[in-house]
Order: C-alpha cells, then sequence, then structure tokens
C-alpha cells in the first residue's frame, strides 16, 4: 500500500483488477486462438524453493563465533549445497533444465538435473515439491504462513535438506506461478520460464538484502501482471517421515518476516546508553526500558509548555543524544497535573505530564527496538511513518481518559445545548487549555513533514502521554517474563487503551502489508473509503471464480447482543451489533416484536421516558464537566462553587486527576461517545464489518491486498447484499497434486448505502 497512496478500506489494487478484466475477456471471447486455448487449458503451477542457508566445514570457527571471540562477518562459508539443492514443483523442473543429465556416478550432483546412485538402493529420483499451502494468519492477516510438502529418495538427501531447510530461524525464498498466462491483453500470452519469472539464482546466492529480494518479489508480480507471487520469510518448523519404499515424506513452514514484530525484545536501557558512574534517584526509573529512559528525560523539563523533543534531549539539558539520533523531529505538549491519592500516604501525587503524537512511539520502536541486517546496515522491519490513515471520528469526538490519549483537536458540543449552557462550553471544549490548540496546530502543519495527507484526522497524529505509554511498556516487562513477550505485546496495550479512551469508537491496530512488507497502524473500523470499489463478476462464462461460500461467524458474545438489540431502542450498542441490525433490517419477530432493557417497559409513556433520560443525561454531563475542570484547573462560575472553594484556589491548585472518578463515568462516557458517533454520522449507514464471511476461490492470482474492498455485480446473490461490500480478511495460496494454483479470498461484508 505505501508509496501506492492505498489505504486500509480502499478498492483492490490495480494489479488484481485489471488482470480479473483480461482474463474475464478471455473467457469469455467466441473465437480464441491456439495461444488463447493454451492460456486457458495447458496452464499448470509452478513452485521453487531455494534456502539462504551457506555450509560451515570448519568447526573452529563455529566454535570461536559461539564464544563471542570472533564475528559472524568473519565465518568463511560457501554456497555450493544450497544452489546443487533448489527444491522444485510443477513445471518449473521443466524450464529449470529441459532434460534429466543421467546418473550422479561420480559426485557432482544436483538437484535439478541428475539422478542419485544410493548403494542401498540403487537409482533414485530427484527430490520435489509435492504440495504447497500459503496461508494469511492472525487478524487481517498481520502473517503469511507457507506449508511446503516434498519428498526426497535417499538418506543423502535427507541430509542435504537437514542443512538446508530443517533449520529455525534461518530464511528460505519461496516462489509459485502460472507457466502460461494472459498478460496486458488476450492477444498477450506469457510463458513462464526461469529467467524471466523468477529472481536471480546469481542474485539470490549472493548476500543480497532480505529488503532488496522483497523489492525484486514486488517487481516481479507487477511483470507478471499478477501470474507470479512469492515470500522470503523465515523457517519455524519442519517434519519427515520415512517411507516403505525408502524415501522421505517432508514439510517446512516459512512464516514472513513480520513474525519478528511479535518476537522482538523490549531491550535494555543500557543497549543507548553511555555508562555512568552514579546514578540519581530520580533516575532509577530510567533503567527499566528505553521509553523510561526517553520520556523521563523529557518529563524534567519543568519550563516549557511545548518544546522541540529531539532537541532537547540531544542539548546538554537533556543529556540523551544517544537516543535521538535518528528520530525524526517532534513536538511534545506538557501540563503540570495532580494525580488523586497516588502519592505518599494517599496525598495527590505531582507529574509532568507529555502528550507526544503516536507517530513519535513508532519511531522510537523502529529505530532502538528492530532488528537491523549490520552487512547491510538496513532495517529487516518497519512500522510505517508516513502519513494517509485516518480514524473514525466525528465532531464531538472527545477523549474519556486524558491520563491515557487526547485527539489532536477540540471537540465541538456547539448544537448540544446540555453541553454548553451556563456560557461554559469554551472552558468544556478546550479540554486542554492553549495545549491542545497547540496539539491541532501542530497535527495540522507541514512543520515536520511534507505529506500533503497529514491531518488533525490522522492515526499517528494522535497525542498519547509518557505516563501511559510507560504503563504499557512496564506491564510487559514487570513480573515473570513469558515466553515472546516483547513489542508486539506493548504495542497491543497501547493500542487497546486508545481505543478505550476515544470510546471504544476506534479499532487501531497493526496491519502488516505482505506487498510492501511494512506493518502500517490502522483504524480497522475505517471502511468507508472515498475511492470507487471495483466490481467483481462471479459467475458466467468470463468468471475465473470456481467456488463461492458464505457463512455467519457470529460470536456468543455478539449474538446475546443482538437477540436484545434486534427489536431494541436502547442505542447503546456498539457498531458490529448495529451492522448486524442493518442486516436484518426489514424482518420482525412477530412472536417477541420488541426488546428493551428499559427499567420500567410497563409505562410505555414516550414523554415521560424521554424526560427520565433527559435528566440521567444531565446529572452525567454536570459530573463529566466537573472531572474535566478539575482535570484543566478550569475557573468554574460562582454559582457552581462555594466560597472556599474559591479562596482555596489562592493557596493550592484543584488541577487533579482522579482515576476513581473517571472509572465511574467510563461506561456512561462510552455510551455517550457511541450516541454522538450514530448522530453524527451524514449517513445512517454504520462504520465496521458485519461479521457475515463471504469466501471465493479463483484460479491463482497475485495483487489482492487483505485491507482492501470490492463490490459484487448484481445478478447472482440476493438484493439486499448490493448495500454492502466487501474487505478482504484473509488471503490463501494452494497448489496440489492437480499442479493447479488457485487463491482462496476471505472477506467480511460491510455496508455502504
Amino acid at each position: 500500500m505505501a508509496g501506492k497512496n492505498e489505504s486500509f478500506g480502499s478498492s483492490i489494487p490495480a494489479l488484481a483488477a485489471s488482470q480479473l478484466k483480461v482474463r474475464e475477456e478471455l473467457y469469455s471471447k467466441s473465437s480464441k486462438n491456439l495461444q488463447n486455448l493454451q492460456a486457458i487449458n495447458s496452464n499448470t503451477a509452478w513452485v521453487v524453493l531455494r534456502s539462504s542457508v551457506n555450509e560451515v566445514t570448519n568447526k573452529q570457527i563455529l566454535n570461536e563465533v559461539a564464544k563471542g571471540k570472533i564475528p559472524t562477518t568473519d565465518i568463511s562459508d560457501d554456497n555450493k549445497t544450497a544452489s546443487n539443492f533448489i527444491l522444485t514443483g510443477g513445471r518449473a523442473a521443466n524450464f529449470f533444465n529441459k532434460s534429466v543429465q543421467g546418473v550422479n556416478l561420480f559426485g557432482d550432483y544436483n538437484a535439478l538435473n541428475t539422478y542419485n546412485k544410493d548403494e542401498r538402493l540403487g537409482v533414485r529420483p530427484m527430490p520435489g515439491i509435492t504440495g504447497l499451502k500459503v496461508a494469511s494468519k492472525n487478524t487481517y492477516g498481520t502473517l503469511m504462513q507457507a506449508e511446503v510438502n516434498f519428498s526426497v529418495w535417499s538418506l543423502e538427501d535427507l541430509e542435504r535438506a537437514e542443512l538446508l531447510y530443517f533449520r529455525p530461524g534461518y530464511s528460505a525464498l519461496l516462489e509459485w506461478g502460472h507457466s502460461v498466462y494472459v498478460g496486458d491483453s488476450v492477444d498477450d500470452i506469457e510463458y513462464a520460464g526461469k529467467e524471466s519469472i523468477i529472481y536471480p539464482d546469481k542474485g539470490f546466492f549472493q548476500s543480497k538484502s532480505m529488503v532488496t529480494i522483497d523489492k525484486a518479489i514486488n517487481d516481479k508480480r507487477d511483470e507478471s501482471k499478477g501470474n507470479y507471487d512469492g515470500m522470503f520469510g523465515y523457517i519455524t518448523n519442519f517434519s519427515w517421515s520415512f517411507r516403505p519404499d525408502g524415501g522421505y515424506d517432508c514439510s517446512i513452514k516459512i512464516v514472513s518476516k513480520g513474525i519478528i514484530l511479535g518476537s522482538l525484545s523490549v531491550g535494555k536501557t543500557s543497549d543507548m546508553t553511555k555508562a555512568e558512574k552514579k546514578k540519581q534517584e530520580e533516575e532509577k526509573e530510567a533503567r527499566k526500558s528505553k521509553f523510561h529512559f526517553i520520556f523521563n528525560r523529557l518529563e524534567a523539563n519543568t519550563d516549557d509548555n511545548t518544546f522541540n523533543a529531539k532537541e532537547y534531549l540531544a542539548s546538554d539539558e537533556g543529556k540523551a543524544a544517544d537516543a535521538v539520533g535518528n528520530l525524526t523531529p517532534f513536538d511534545v505538549f506538557r501540563i503540570n497535573q495532580d494525580i488523586a491519592g497516588e502519592g505518599f500516604l494517599g496525598f495527590d501525587k505531582g507529574i509532568n505530564l507529555i502528550y507526544m503524537p503516536l507517530r513519535a512511539v513508532i519511531d522510537i520502536i523502529n529505530y532502538h527496538f528492530n532488528l537491523k541486517d549490520p552487512k547491510q546496515n538496513q532495517d529487516l522491519l518497519t512500522i510505517d511513518l508516513n502519513y494517509g490513515e485516518k480514524y473514525v471520528t466525528f465532531p464531538q469526538h472527545m477523549s474519556i481518559d486524558p491520563l491515557v490519549a487526547v485527539l489532536p483537536k477540540t471537540p465541538n458540543f456547539s448544537s448540544f445545548p446540555e453541553y454548553t449552557e451556563d456560557g461554559s462550553a469554551k472552558d468544556f471544549t478546550i479540554l486542554l487549555g492553549d495545549v491542545t490548540k497547540n496539539m491541532e496546530a501542530y497535527a495540522s502543519s507541514d512543520k515536520y513533514t511534507s505529506d500533503s495527507r497529514a491531518s488533525t484526522n490522522d492515526i499517528l497524529n494522535i497525542m498519547v502521554t509518557s505516563t501511559f505509554v510507560k504503563k504499557c511498556i512496564s506491564k510487559v516487562i514487570d513480573g515473570p517474563q513469558e515466553e515472546g513477550a516483547g513489542v508486539q505485546d506493548f504495542l497491543d496495550e497501547l493500542f487497546s487503551g486508545i481505543n478505550n479512551a476515544f470510546g471504544e469508537i476506534n479499532d487501531i491496530g497493526l496491519f502488516y502489508d505482505h506487498y510492501e512488507c511494512i506493518y502500517k497502524v490502522v483504524d480497522r473500523r475505517n471502511t468507508n473509503s472515498k475511492s470507487r470499489l471495483e466490481e467483481l463478476q462471479l459467475t458466467g462464462l468470463s468468471s475465473t471464480v470456481v467456488d463461492i461460500g458464505l457463512s455467519s461467524k457470529i460470536s456468543s458474545q455478539i449474538s446475546s447482543q443482538v437477540a436484545i438489540a434486534a427489536q431494541g431502542n436502547s442505542g447503546n450498542y456498539k457498531d458490529n451489533v448495529e451492522a448486524i441490525l442493518k442486516w436484518n433490517s426489514g424482518a420482525i419477530d412477530r412472536h417477541i416484536p420488541v426488546k428493551t432493557v428499559e427499567p420500567d417497559p410497563s409505562d410505555p409513556d414516550p414523554i415521560k421516558l424521554a424526560e427520565q433520560a433527559k435528566e440521567k443525561r444531565k446529572t452525567y454531563i454536570e459530573e463529566l464537566r466537573d472531572v474535566w475542570y478539575k482535570f484543566n484547573n478550569a475557573e468554574i462560575g460562582e454559582d457552581k462553587r462555594g466560597w472556599l472553594a474559591k479562596a482555596a484556589d489562592q493557596f493550592i491548585t484543584n488541577q487533579s486527576f482522579d482515576s476513581e472518578l473517571w472509572n465511574q463515568l467510563r461506561q456512561e462516557s462510552i455510551a455517550e461517545m457511541n450516541r454522538f458517533y450514530k448522530t453524527a454520522r451524514k449517513t445512517p449507514v454504520p462504520q465496521g464489518v458485519v461479521p457475515v464471511e463471504l469466501s471465493l476461490k479463483l484460479v491463482g492470482i497475485t495483487g489482492f491486498k487483505i485491507g482492501t474492498a470490492f463490490k459484487i455485480k448484481p445478478g447472482l446473490l440476493p438484493e439486499k447484499y448490493n448495500s454492502f461490500a466487501y474487505i478482504i480478511t484473509g488471503l490463501d495460496h494452494e497448489i496440489g497434486t492437480d499442479n493447479k494454483w488457485y487463491t482462496n479470498i476471505k472477506t467480511q461484508f460491510y455496508a455502504i448505502q
């Protein structure tokens, strides 16, 4: 997606859309020439697997490396074994070598073109791939996992396979595609060949970087018009079993490099700081993690309400130049805040509350936590820092927990008198006073970026507090360390807290673009893309879809909510339930036509119920206003504060955050944000997906991306389906014993009208 101006929820990429259109034209062509018939009937799949393992024969060197006496870059090795043991399947063997060169009698072994002579079993076949399954894993496919099945026919071949492919943590390049395919037009028929279709051996068996190979794979996808795919990933598991005929059935699993993030450690502060003879008492917390170190230094600045964090940390005063070398400059915003009851003996604890853009937190992760290739001086995995991904919001959207995060804009309650009565709207909507104004100006400026997509509605401009970020990292590193706990767990905590602070309106999380090989921070609720969605043809002579399935994926929790809300009128359900109500519209349960959670359903007087609801809401708004006033140290009118409280302001501040009071209002605040969200939408269309899954199986194709969407041409599905689009949540590829490549697409419905 990066670099192609695509965002989560936008239409499927042009690569897949254009290839499908050409295929439809080919299949529906009334008069087909020989090449057309070959593309339709003679096409089979091919698979190639190559190992990145080089063989090291000097055991002494390996021992020295293991002891840390010499670096791994000093190892002397060669790629001869790997280059002579390339595994292929389908048509790949044909375009690698058109003829077998006989039996290996003199040790010049090559798995691609020689039979191997076994002393016990005689002449044995060449090893080869027998099956391939590539599937997306996790929510919205943050990982791709491939399972490659292959056969070897002798113990010698098994030993070679053990050296090259039974190596968890080592990398391998897997490629597959069509042998004959249509290109830009029905008369542009291409035939796959070794030189034209796969990544060159010469480049792969040299020390090329992962980034270089990833780029080459992406280029091959474009060149083949979607008829080639590949992944350069890590071997995670292997298995083999002995067969009665003396051969071995083997299997390995390869996972995309996105798996790195799930295994990254949070590291030690000493990894990035110089040794100091003596630590100040107030800096002991900084030893906890790199985030603690950076944020504690920022919190030490009590002179400026707004300042450039990188400049300050690099200065003599900040004393953290080693921590910010390659970071992008960013502003931070601070206010002094008292946290009620968290100090000594239950007194208030004063903190310097620092707000910073989420982009800065991601930048720190990329810089300090990401694995790097020292030979190529390149990151092995990054989280995208480019702007463009938006979060779902509305004019009245506000944080219900400012100690976690705030939106980089001020809410607008001008059309809601209950929020603006007594002239208090100004103080209430400013929230953080001048600090929020500065945040809003920062988020919409081009001070640190030339990206025109940056705005106050950009996810990366959400403001999070240093206090909350440190809390998230502490939750990961405090106590016993679970296996695999690290950066991924920290980010899960971070995004979960932000979603809750914004009223559970958003579903912010990580999304992995397997084609661009980069993570992105997206809002999975933001399915309403402004781009025109492509329409797919699923049936007819022109379609290459071979199977269609539809199934409900409604969880037991959602089922119970739907049972209540199906004909209810409370309006307190979330969008996933509202989306189902949209799905169920036009029908009613004649036995139980109405369900409600109102306390007195026996009194159906709508005026009385409305008055009761109004009074309850008024009480909530007054309480909400009160906690915001205390948080902001705002002036409350004479009619709302006694003389004693006003006099006390001359001696002490009432600027404090009482977590207990905020928590008491949390559930009501979440419901209030959902009310505003439903009211503010210009159309009654719910955002978010319906837990009903449409699955398609079609002739193998690359170019589809998880997180992109499409529509289906009318005429196949019931009429109400025309009101929905389909967002891709999973992609699978398979090549079986029939040597055919198929692509399986999993989607979920979301309403578009």
